[in-house]
């Protein structure tokens, strides 16, 4: 999930489960607007 500034969501991608989250990374990515801060948590 991408987030504005406020907290708002943006994009949000779900993967199955036996795909690691890093293969939907790229794909937030380029979805998302300019962004100034990437933060990310593997939870």
């Amino acid at each position: 999930m991408s987030v504005d500034a406020l907290g708002n969501p943006l994009t949000f991608t779900l993967t199955a489960v036996h795909v690691a989250d890093l293969s939907a990374a790229r794909s937030l990515i380029d979805q998302a607007p300019y962004m100034h801060t990437l933060s990310a948590d593997q939870g």
